[in-house]
């Protein structure tokens, strides 16, 4: 497998995993919202790095990198990755794109307490506020067109 199609790998999975961690039963608190939280960052951190598992790939052909990697740098629901990760590294954006940044944590309990769902939301400095795993959700379907449209991956593959 090409190198850049392991991260890209990488990326799927840790979408699966955000969503089989997206609930728990009740006696798994604390340390099933930690699970999820952790799976949250994780997602986007190797989202955001796939450009520059592409970037340094050397089965890619420098043109064609350097046109995807261009790409991923003006794409808004890409930067909401690197905006996400980023605030995570350093513990405050040191660069801010578009201003993501992680707000509210809500777990929503079920009615007869057998259940508790996790979401992680995201704002943006324009006031626009969504779930993560939806940002995910994008973050995918935009990263799979970039591939396709660059020869990168075949129509129907990889599709979660």
């Amino acid at each position: 497998m090409r190198p850049y199609r392991q991260q890209f790998e990488r990326v799927l999975r840790c979408r699966g995993r955000l969503e089989s961690l997206a609930s728990a039963h009740p006696s798994q608190l604390p340390a099933a919202e930690l699970d999820y939280d952790d799976a949250v960052l994780t997602f986007f951190q190797n989202a955001w790095h796939l450009k520059d598992w592409i970037r340094n790939d050397p089965t890619i052909p420098k043109p064609v990198s350097d046109a995807i990697v261009s790409l991923v740098e003006v794409s808004p629901e890409l930067l909401v990755c690197a905006d996400l990760c980023n605030g995570a590294k350093h513990l405050r954006r040191t660069k801010s794109r578009l201003g993501a940044d992680f707000t509210v944590f809500d777990l929503e309990f079920a009615p007869d307490n057998s259940n508790v769902t996790f979401e992680q939301y995201v704002d943006l400095r324009d006031g626009t506020t969504f779930a993560a795993r939806d940002a995910a959700d994008v973050a995918i379907h935009v990263w799979e067109g970039i591939l396709r449209r660059n020869g990168l991956l075949s129509p129907g593959e990889a599709e979660p």
